[in-house]
């Protein structure tokens, strides 16, 4: 009781009695000094375990507009940071859009057919599609990591489809033979190593090799099922071939 009846009779605690203990540092973190004073950085929670909702925050603006007599300011750091996270998902989606758009002028400029265009540009929707979907049925959410993963989808990807667009003059069947050997060996190491990240109990890792996995196995699949077919020999070069008989 005599403690208690000290703590109540002496004077209030300053900076300075606070001065090498715990206090100190917890003291510096939540008071800022300004050229109108100090300003107090009071935290608020749930009670339990939960954030607060958006009940209970509009309960404490109400409270706070009611008491003239203080100047204070409630800042929702969990509506904050989504409001950001927010705006920064949508400036990336805006930028992924902008830059397809770019590749598919690229691709229409070099290309010179809007049906080989469409056969690149194709295969890596789908692919991009498809994973979008499933992670979605799957219950997830989209993040920005997704984003990057299905732009580097679209990154690896359209080498495949750039390969399985064929001219009309295919190369020689020894080169292509090697050449899609190479292909399916690469495939099958980009598939295996962004796998690896997928397993990975790190969120950003996992995120990303979720996505990338996938996504360029089947880039791979769709652009060989897309791809246009190889055109037969001209008939009129073999009949040009043939021996004439004299008469």
């Amino acid at each position: 009781m005599l403690d208690v009846e000290r703590a109540r009779s002496a004077p209030p605690l300053t900076r300075a009695d606070l001065e090498g203990t715990s206090f100190a540092a917890a003291v510096d973190a939540l008071l800022v000094r300004s050229a109108d004073g100090w300003a107090a950085l009071l935290p608020l929670a749930a009670a339990g375990s939960g954030d607060l909702t958006p009940g209970a925050v509009a309960g404490v603006r109400a409270a706070l507009a009611g008491e003239p007599r203080v100047h204070a300011v409630l800042l929702d750091l969990k509506a904050e940071a989504d409001r950001l996270y927010s705006g920064y998902l949508s400036e990336a989606a805006r930028l992924a859009f902008a830059g397809l758009g770019a590749i598919v002028l690229v691709l229409a400029l070099a290309l010179r057919s809007p049906g080989r265009v469409a056969r690149v540009v194709a295969p890596l929707a789908l692919a991009v599609l498809a994973v979008a979907g499933v992670l979605v049925a799957l219950g997830g959410r989209l993040t920005i990591l997704h984003l990057v993963g299905m732009l580097l989808i679209v990154a690896v990807g359209s080498n495949y489809a750039l390969f399985f667009d064929r001219s009309s003059e295919p190369p020689a069947r020894t080169a292509l033979a090697l050449t899609l050997a190479s292909l399916l060996v690469a495939n099958i190491a980009t598939v295996l190593t962004f796998a690896v990240l997928a397993c990975s109990r790190v969120p950003v890792l996992a995120e990303l090799g979720s996505t990338v996995a996938p996504g360029t196995l089947l880039a791979l699949v769709f652009s060989a099922q897309l791809s246009r077919p190889q055109r037969p020999a001209a008939s009129a070069g073999a009949a040009a071939s043939a021996p004439v008989s004299a008469p």
